[in-house]
């Protein structure tokens, strides 16, 4: 017989940090513990889905301490802190080595950052890149030649102020997309990825490696690197800071980041669940009426 406090048996919740789960000040807000805390308690599956790198996510993943594998680098990658292992990834085609190396010689002041595995390479570093190292407490490796870096690459992150990055998002488009796609994940991040990965197509990958119906997943967002996140999901929930614009794409609007968004969802997924007599995934169809 189904334990009835396990409420929250086979759903699965998959957030993303950066202005979702943590604000700007790089804080977890208070209220998302006790929540995340109870929805594991009820039988549910917390996760995260960033585009951070398995380091810079790792003080954060602890701290709210997820019980599954998490998907980072924006798809690229799916890490299990409990086993330290990557269980699953997809990387770059080899022709992302080319790819950069155009855009270094076309864009001179553009920083770029290579994520191989679990490790930072810097082959040139600016403002942004600094920054970008500091504010998420890792350290990366700068190099002076791709002959440094293994070969295998599983994104490549072009940084700089949003008036400089917009040529190169230009130029990628015009002429390096055979074998890459590219997102811009912050106005001051416009990013390569392996053609089809995004976090909404590993997020799928996920759900089966863990026998979870993808109905059954909730998803939270902020950005439009979030928006196949959200559609991929049985539910695509949006953070109240997020554009409006991409309202459209989210089935449910929660209170801002800065409020506690996990607190918000676990509170509504509790009180239909505890109310209601049928199954989760007709939980989750109600959810949207909310």
């Amino acid at each position: 017989m189904p334990d009835k406090n396990k409420i929250f048996n086979k759903l699965m919740i998959a957030t993303d940090l950066d202005g979702t789960l943590i604000t700007p000040a790089y804080q977890i807000p208070e209220p998302n513990f006790k929540a995340v805390d109870d929805f594991i308690k009820g039988g549910g599956l917390f996760t995260i889905a960033t585009g951070r790198s398995i380091e810079s996510a790792r003080q954060y993943a602890k701290a709210i301490k997820v019980n599954a594998p998490i998907i980072v680098m924006n798809g690229a990658i799916i890490y299990d802190y409990s086993k330290e292992k990557i269980i699953w990834d997809y990387p770059l085609d080899k022709a992302a080595r080319d790819y950069t190396k155009a855009v270094m010689d076309e864009f001179p002041d553009v920083g770029i950052e290579i994520y191989s595995g679990n490790q930072l390479y810097i082959i040139r570093q600016n403002h942004i890149t600094y920054i970008h190292a500091k504010n998420e407490a890792i350290d990366p490796i700068e190099v002076n030649s791709f002959d440094e870096i293994p070969p295998t690459w599983h994104k490549v992150l072009f940084a700089g102020d949003h008036e400089q990055l917009e040529p190169v998002a230009d130029f990628c488009l015009a002429n390096l997309t055979e074998k890459a796609e590219y997102i811009f994940t912050a106005p001051v991040y416009y990013e390569m990825m392996p053609v089809g990965i995004n976090k909404g197509a590993t997020l799928k990958v996920l759900a089966k490696l863990l026998n979870i119906d993808i109905e059954n997943t909730i998803a939270i967002g902020d950005y439009y690197n979030d928006i196949q996140l959200l559609s991929a999901a049985g539910i695509g929930a949006l953070s109240g800071n997020s554009p409006k614009e991409l309202w459209k794409h989210a089935d449910i609007v929660l209170c801002p980041c800065e409020e506690g968004v996990a607190q918000d969802l676990v509170t509504r997924l509790t009180k239909l669940l505890k109310g209601n007599k049928s199954n989760s995934k007709n939980c989750l169809e109600d959810i949207r009426r909310i």
